[in-house]
């Protein structure tokens, strides 16, 4: 008689930053994410990860980090860590304009600790652009995962 497998809680460790990257690559660069875990374990404070969205970006020097720019960058806020390491958010919305144009982006992210020191997942989002001048586009579903271990 075989044993059967069974997945054991991972639990964050409390208080800790963690860093990685999503599937996103460009120009060279991953799409960084990133976020830390409260004092009591119990959720993620200020999850971010950046992206050049779904309508992309050509703009930019050799050598030149875009994840990096102001456009780029996405912030979730905080998701609740359940008692297993998993961790979920549905519609948390990011808004950046510049120059009257608005992008709106819808996020959901989904995943879990897998050991104390590493989480993974998968980040969704739609995304509206809008301006002036603009026909309103929307795109997305996009999806992308990510890796990220304690720093």
């Amino acid at each position: 008689m075989g044993a059967a497998g069974v997945a054991l809680a991972a639990h964050p460790q409390s208080g800790t930053k963690y860093r990685g990257f999503t599937s996103e690559k460009a120009l060279g660069f991953s799409a960084p994410v990133s976020f830390r875990v409260s004092g009591d374990g119990k959720s993620l404070l200020s999850f971010k990860y950046s992206s050049l969205g779904c309508f992309g970006g050509s703009d930019f020097s050799r050598g030149e980090d875009p994840f990096t720019k102001p456009f780029a960058r996405r912030r979730v806020g905080s998701i609740n860590v359940s008692r297993q390491g998993a961790f979920s958010i549905h519609g948390a919305e990011s808004t950046y304009t510049i120059q009257g144009q608005t992008t709106v982006t819808t996020t959901t992210v989904a995943g879990r600790f897998t050991t104390a020191r590493t989480a993974s997942g998968t980040i969704r989002f739609t995304q509206l652009f809008m301006g002036p001048h603009l026909t309103i586009n929307r795109c997305g579903p996009s999806k992308r995962t990510f890796t990220a271990t304690a720093t």
